[in-house]
């Protein structure tokens, strides 16, 4: 496994590896949790959403911590999207957590 650390071979920032990890994370759903092609597009916006939040803290995926999470589905509930829609976004940032630290990216 290649963990992404400094800028990489291809130059590429945080925001490359980040995009490698996030299109990695989506594969895995595809191939090893035989989730759906709606699914993992769901995934792949409410992720989005969860790295924007991260990024206006200063922080990235390697980085984030559970008060980050906390923070993300009240930010959510406050921007009037209804609670399924909080549950999913927080199962998608739950899932792509357990799926970088499986993979040794994170303690």
């Amino acid at each position: 496994m290649v963990r992404p650390t400094g800028s990489g071979a291809a130059g590429r920032g945080v925001s490359g590896r980040e995009a490698l990890l996030v299109e990695r994370f989506c594969r895995w759903l595809t191939v090893e949790r035989g989730r759906s092609e709606n699914t993992v597009a769901a995934y792949r916006r409410d992720v989005g959403k969860w790295r924007e939040h991260l990024g206006a803290r200063r922080r990235t995926l390697l980085t984030a911590r559970e008060a980050d999470a906390s923070d993300f589905v009240e930010r959510v509930l406050a921007d009037g999207s209804a609670a399924s829609t909080a549950a999913r976004r927080l199962a998608a940032v739950r899932m792509l957590h357990g799926y970088l630290q499986a993979e040794g990216l994170t303690e």
